[in-house]
């Protein structure tokens, strides 16, 4: 279970470390950029990886999406098979301040 406060930054690094074919990962209500160095470029849920490959994946508004809603998303592979297998896990977004968190706060960086 990965956990982040609405709106916090989320950066997620996903691999292929062996295997014989490709994968789609996906995280449910979330998007990010194809192309994350190319101002402008498209959003996307889910992509293709292959074994070896590696995706730095930062959610597009953050944790919980643009509209930062609190609550658990499932993040893994969308072919069945690979998700029956166990290929998946939870992104728990929590409301900002809650108590029962046991996280802390993103630092606040300014420039």
């Amino acid at each position: 279970v990965m956990r982040a406060y609405a709106g916090d930054a989320v950066k997620i690094h996903v691999m292929v470390p062996h295997g014989e074919q490709n994968h789609v990962f996906t995280i449910e209500g979330h998007q990010w950029p194809l192309e994350p160095s190319m101002a402008g470029s498209d959003l996307v849920s889910s992509v293709q990886i292959g074994p070896l490959e590696t995706l730095n994946i930062v959610l597009d508004g953050g944790a919980g999406g643009r509209s930062q809603t609190p609550g658990d998303y499932v993040y893994g592979d969308r072919r069945m098979p690979y998700r029956e297998a166990g290929l998946w896990g939870i992104v728990r977004v929590l409301e900002p301040g809650d108590p029962g968190a046991r996280i802390r706060p993103l630092a606040v960086i300014s420039e």
